[in-house]
């Protein structure tokens, strides 16, 4: 399989909203570790799903 250089990234609603919260809340010092879970079909990436940060996050 030929890989395809990646032009689009589309959150999910429900992304959106978790990113839009970590960015609102972190200090911005530090990184904040939350996974993104999606899938790639052809050129783009859907994110389904935006983690927060685990319990042993660097602060």
């Amino acid at each position: 399989m030929t890989q395809q250089p990646v032009t689009a990234v589309h959150l999910t609603a429900q992304a959106t909203r978790i990113v839009t919260t970590e960015l609102r809340t972190a200090d911005h010092t530090t990184e904040t570790g939350g996974i993104l879970l999606g899938h790639h079909t052809h050129d783009i990436v859907t994110v389904h799903y935006a983690g927060t940060p685990g319990v042993q996050v660097l602060l």
